[in-house]
Parts: C-alpha cells; sequence; structure tokens
C-alpha cells in the first residue's frame, strides 16, 4: 500500500484497488473496484498523477489527475 492525499491506494493480492482512511479504530474503505487477477504482489506506484498497478500478466496505469471542466 502507498499513502497519497492522505489516504491510503492499497492493491490486494487478489487484484482489487482499494482507496482506504486507515484510523486507530480501524479500517474504513472508501471505494474498492476489482482490476487484476491473482497474483498481484507488486505495491502500487504512483508518479505525476498516474498510479500504475500490475500482477504477472498485466500492468494498467490510472490518470488520477485533476480534468478541468469542460
Amino acid at each position: 500500500m502507498i499513502l497519497a492525499d492522505g489516504r491510503f491506494i492499497i492493491l490486494s493480492e487478489r487484484g482489487r484497488l482499494i482507496l482506504a482512511n486507515l484510523k486507530p479504530e480501524g479500517f474504513e474503505e472508501v471505494c474498492g473496484v476489482q482490476l487484476l487477477d491473482y497474483p498481484c504482489w507488486i505495491a502500487p506506484v504512483l508518479a505525476h498523477g498516474l498510479l500504475y498497478i500490475r500482477n504477472e500478466l498485466r500492468l494498467i496505469c490510472l490518470d488520477l489527475r485533476a480534468k478541468p471542466p469542460p
């Protein structure tokens, strides 16, 4: 997992990408989506607003940069 903008970005071993808050009281999932298949053993990488996640066969890049209104 990595920390970005006060929240944790977690890629589970089974390929679920989760945005979460971690507090002393416990884990609070903000949102999550299944993106890859097992096994996902590499930590996510965030660079210049682009999030990279991968498993043995696929590499996915998600653009998290803010988009200007049309």
